[in-house]
Formats: structure tokens, sequence, C-alpha cells
């Protein structure tokens, strides 16, 4: 059994108290006679920043999954180099440095690590997949911004 996950955060005025968040994830397996199957999430993150919201769709990606189909090979394939340099093997020093999402990023190499043969690669967006996964997460971002966010944008306040 072999496992791709392909997970695309995405972001809208990010770093902007309007900011709001979406991810989505397109999991294939590929079972021993090369027949695959295909699952897709897409969820909504909220006030998520665009570091949040990469971190955010591995860690759904990597608990998606029964522990009894984590011990085969699984290929995770992310657009983020921040998300890759938290899994890399000296990531963990990399964690201790960060002065945001330290308890998020340490929570997604704990889930990287009950799989026992996982690789890590950066896809450009070009992926037939990882296409997918982006369109998801903007679905799961648009489902946000008609919702009352709390901001008061489009009033006038000089009465």
């Amino acid at each position: 059994m072999k496992i791709d996950f392909y997970c695309v955060g995405v972001c809208q005025n990010d770093g902007e108290p309007t900011q709001l968040a979406g991810c989505g994830i397109v999991v294939v397996l590929t079972d021993d006679h090369n027949r695959t199957k295909f699952r897709t999430f897409k969820y909504a993150l909220g006030n998520s920043t665009q570091k949040l919201a990469d971190l955010q769709a591995v860690r759904l990606a990597l608990a998606s999954v029964r522990s009894s189909f984590r011990s085969g090979n699984a290929h995770l394939h992310i657009d983020s180099t921040y998300v890759a340099r938290i899994l890399e093997k000296s990531g963990k020093a990399f964690i201790e440095s960060l002065s945001e999402y330290k308890r998020e990023a340490q929570e997604v190499r704990q889930w990287f690590g009950y799989y026992s043969r996982i690789l890590v690669i950066v896809e450009n967006q070009n992926d037939e997949n990882m296409l997918q996964a982006k369109d998801l997460a903007n679905i799961g971002l648009a489902t946000q911004e008609h919702s009352d966010s709390g901001t008061l944008d489009g009033l006038d306040l000089s009465v």
C-alpha cells in the first residue's frame, strides 16, 4: 500500500485583521495491485495565516489515515518550504527557533513520526493533484467570505 498526500493551504489578506484561510487535501491510496482510491477534504480555517494554514493542511492529512495503513510507503506533497523545514531531520532545532506556531509545528512533527516510511516532496502548483488540493482549499476559504466575520467592512461610520 502506498499513500500520497497532496496538501495546500491558502490565505486571503495574510497578516491583516480580515485574513481568512482554508486548506485542501487530496489523498491517493494505491494498493499492491496498482488500484487507486481518492479521498478529498476541504476545510475552512478561519482567521489563520498562510503558514498556519500550511501546517494545518499537513496535520489534517496525516491524521486522516487509520493507523493500520501508516506502515507502508507514503509521500507527502506540499508547496510550503516552511513546512518542509519543520519536517526535515534538523526540524526540531528549527521549531525551537520559531516565535509563533511552535505548538502546531510540534504536533505536525508528531503526526509525521507515526508514518514509518514517509518522504516529503516540495511540489510546484502544476501537478494535477496539487491543483485539485488548491481548488479545494479555495472552496474552504470561500465558504467563510460571506459569513459574518465580525468586521465592519463597507459600513459608513461617519454619521
